[in-house]
């Protein structure tokens, strides 16, 4: 027939095929396959069988319940629904929308794409605008991403990467694994998976109920929460805030202010260039090169402070405290530290002026640098001044005994 004439075709019970009908077209098929080429603006049904289509001058419109859907090249906009049966699309030169309610889906080059489906798995490469993705029981997996991604999934893993926009993730009880993402914020909120996130360039908060978190290189602010599970973090270019009810928090070169709260779980961290303040209970804290001042709060667990630039604060019951003052490029830093039921020992730079109160009960004070009393002197109450005096060290202990050396 002539190539532009306009095409409608029905059938029942046969396949249908069709080569060069570069008009519009309009096929519906009941119980066979349909394959079509080289066409025009094209509408294709089809309700028992497959449906094939490569190559589309312009909008295309395709439907089918119970076979798999294969389109390619098409010039326009493609929107397929399909129910029972996977769908596979490749070179879309407008937007893709598709849905599909048991089947898998995989797409691979379109301007932009919403993607539905209910049981099966997603794939989406190479979508220049952005993308949008919902799945309840499937796997997801997208990359090179040109605009925004919005995927939200239940009962699947969620692999994104290369996404040039911002990215926003929601599912309740799959893996979440991302990485190389330009756009300027990711947010994620799951509940019962690990999210394990690399090479961040935006903001980024992420939020998981029962799983761990790992961060490897971020450049925006970072907000990391979990309930039940651990968070390791590194190279975090700017400030950091981790919470956590009941796993450990291991942080490494933080480039800004840092806070990190737990309950039963211990805390490292190591190279902060800021301040750092850490909440706990039931857990240990320890924490080197600290550029900024550290405030630490725990119980029933000791604290390990080194080489920490600004003031130093720790309050702890039940655990031992242990601190190794820097020497600082001029003058000194306060430092605070209060305990009960264990030791405090405190290691301070030769040189260095302090004005000095220590109280302890059932314990002693011992000092190996050379301290000026004022006042009434006893084993477990001393004030005066280390050097010429200057800033506050101050050191409460119950119960325990207190320890003050040269820091090597």
């Amino acid at each position: 027939m002539p190539s532009d004439a306009p095409l409608d075709v029905k059938n029942s019970f046969g396949s249908v095929d069709a080569t060069g009908v570069r008009s519009k077209s309009t096929f519906d098929n009941s119980h066979g396959s349909l394959t079509v080429r080289d066409t025009g603006a094209v509408r294709l049904i089809n309700s028992f069988g497959s449906i094939e289509l490569n190559g589309a001058g312009g909008d295309t419109s395709i439907t089918d319940n119970n076979g798999s859907v294969q389109v390619s090249q098409v010039k326009g906009s493609l929107e397929v629904h399909n129910r029972f049966g996977s769908i596979t699309v490749r070179e879309i030169q407008g937007s893709a929308t598709l849905n599909d309610g048991n089947g898998s889906v995989n797409l691979t080059d379109a301007a932009s794409a919403n993607v539905t489906t209910s049981f099966g798995s997603v794939e989406a490469r190479t979508i220049r605008g952005d993308l949008m993705v919902h799945d309840n029981n499937g796997n997801v997996e997208v990359s090179g991403i040109g605009g925004a991604a919005d995927i939200t999934d239940s009962f699947g893993y969620v692999t994104f990467s290369d996404v040039k926009g911002r990215v926003n993730c929601t599912t309740s009880n799959g893996r979440v694994s991302g990485s190389s993402v330009s756009g300027n914020s990711v947010s994620i909120r799951d509940s019962f998976g690990n999210l394990d996130l690399t090479n961040i360039a935006g903001a980024l908060n992420a939020e998981t109920s029962n799983g761990k978190i790992t961060l490897r290189s971020a450049h925006g602010t970072v907000e990391l929460k979990s309930s039940f599970g651990a968070i390791e973090a590194s190279d975090i270019s700017k400030g950091i805030r981790a919470i956590t009810g009941n796993g450990s928090i291991t942080l490494t070169d933080i480039g800004g202010d840092t806070f990190a709260k737990t309950s039963f779980g211990s805390v490292s961290a190591d190279r902060i260039n800021g301040n750092l303040t850490v909440e706990n209970t039931n857990g240990s804290v320890t924490a080197r090169n600290v550029k900024g001042d550290a405030e630490v709060t725990t119980s029933f667990a000791g604290v390990t402070l080194e080489s920490v630039g600004g003031k130093t604060t720790v309050n702890n019951q039940n655990g031992g405290i242990s601190v190794r003052a820097a020497r600082p490029a001029s003058g000194c830093r306060d430092i605070a530290l209060k305990t009960s039921f264990s030791s405090i020992r405190v290691a301070i730079p030769e040189g260095l002026g302090y004005n000095i109160t220590a109280h302890t009960s059932f314990g002693r004070i011992s000092s190996d640098l050379p301290i000026t009393a004022t006042g009434n002197i006893s084993p477990d109450s001393l004030s005066g001044t280390i050097g010429s005096g200057g800033c506050q060290l101050q050191l409460i202990d119950a119960n325990g005994s207190i320890e003050i050396t040269k820091a090597k």
